[in-house]
């Protein structure tokens, strides 16, 4: 009896000292994650070209947002017609198959009535930046016609519910944090108004349409105001939600205007799209994202 559990025991030594071995041997994988990344399928080279120029909106009186500059600069002055006259020529150098301008599709045979008026010399240009730039540079590229992409998502119901948005932030939880960035948001939209005043056109366009521009712009979509609501309203992230909504609705109408196989799209938009347009674009395998900042040099 004594020899068998001296035997048991033996055994159960050698086996335990021969899972050791086993776990002690180092584990090769067939996979690295680096080579997992560079196999990942779906990505094929983009078809085509965007590029997307985001502009102050030249015409205040068709201004719908927020925010409105406090003076409007005169853009049909000699001044400025001569700066556009120059950042028209250097976006020809992109050469775009399409030109695209932010207005609503429902609007198309206006601006098209308009298009073709002002190529027979019968009607002149207005100062918003989607004549001004768009057709301007549409009939020296000698175009048809331009495309209207912008949509107008409708407000979302707990928006809708709310009669008075001043009286429902201050009743919000992070009240004292929505006003910090009330406070925010002006002093950044006076900053980015009044600079343009002290900047010739290009340079100020190199300016909105900058990395650190785009990304102080996101920054405060997603401070204060994006958290107001509570768990079943959600209003704040219900109107964050809206403008990617509307956005997102605008880079759907841009892609269904791919009819060749390789387009090269002029976007002219207000500089508040520019940079989740530009998001969606690169996260698209379809396009390639051509930097404002290579053309407009």
């Amino acid at each position: 009896m004594k020899n068998k559990f001296i035997c048991l025991i033996c055994s159960l030594m050698i086996l335990t000292w021969s899972q050791a071995q086993t776990l002690a041997v180092p584990v090769t994988y067939e996979l690295s994650y680096s080579q997992a990344i560079k196999n990942l399928p779906g990505s094929p080279s983009p078809h085509h070209k965007v590029l997307i120029l985001g502009s102050p909106h030249f015409d205040l009186s068709n201004n719908a947002s927020d925010w409105k500059p406090k003076t409007e600069v005169d853009m049909l002055g000699s001044k400025k017609q001569l700066e556009i006259e120059q950042i028209v020529l250097q976006l020809k150098a992109f050469n775009p198959t399409r030109i695209c301008i932010e207005w609503l599709p429902e609007m198309d045979s206006l601006f098209q009535k308009r298009y073709q008026d002002y190529l027979k010399g019968t009607w002149q240009l207005k100062a918003g930046e989607y004549y001004q730039v768009g057709f301007r540079l549409a009939k020296m590229m000698d175009h048809k016609k331009l495309f209207c992409i912008d949509n107008k998502p409708k407000q979302p119901e707990s928006l809708l519910e709310i009669d008075d948005w001043e009286q429902y932030k201050a009743q919000q939880s992070e009240a004292s944090e929505m006003a910090t960035f009330d406070s925010l948001n002006e002093r950044f939209n006076h900053y980015v108004d009044s600079v343009q005043y002290l900047m010739s056109l290009k340079n100020y366009l190199q300016f909105v349409n900058s990395e650190e521009m785009k990304a102080a712009r996101k920054r405060i979509w997603f401070t204060g105001l994006v958290h107001a609501g509570n768990k079943s309203t959600y209003a704040g992230a219900d109107l964050t939600g809206h403008w990617y909504q509307r956005n997102t609705r605008i880079f759907s109408n841009i892609k269904k205007l791919c009819a060749e196989p390789e387009e090269r799209i002029l976007v002219i938009s207000g500089f508040g799209h520019a940079s989740i347009l530009e998001e969606m674009f690169k996260a698209s395998q379809q396009f390639e994202v051509v930097p404002i900042s290579s053309v407009l040099n």
